[in-house]
């Protein structure tokens, strides 16, 4: 049975259940997936708190058992994206301390993510 601070216990799965998915972070090790951390970093890059909620529950809506944080950030930024591309462009800045160019992989994302050049 998995045991979890009661704050995180588990996440409303817009159905009306509650539901307790573990993911994989980079280096192996999971981790309950909590829906707050996404709207806390969409806010951080710009998103307002209703958009940065709405963020979260579409990428809630997909996460499943063993998913990567990788597969995550991905969406997020797809998102971030598709809403206000400035926000998008903010994460890279706050990550790597610049923009991505056009082209170039930024570290941690794979060559054919679309969100690893800003010329998609």
């Amino acid at each position: 049975m998995l045991y979890a601070d009661a704050k995180y216990s588990g996440y409303p799965d817009y159905q009306g259940g509650i539901t307790m998915v573990m993911i994989e972070k980079m280096d192996g090790r999971r981790e309950l997936f909590i829906p707050e951390k996404i709207v806390v970093a969409a806010m951080k890059n710009g998103a307002p708190p209703e958009i940065a909620r709405a963020i979260s529950q579409d990428i809630s809506k997909g996460v499943r058992e063993g998913m990567s944080t990788q597969d995550i950030k991905v969406q997020l930024l797809l998102l971030l994206k598709s809403k206000n591309p400035e926000w998008e462009q903010n994460w890279f800045i706050w990550r790597y301390g610049n923009e991505p160019t056009s082209g170039l992989s930024a570290p941690g994302l794979r060559s054919n993510d679309p969100v690893s050049s800003t010329g998609s």
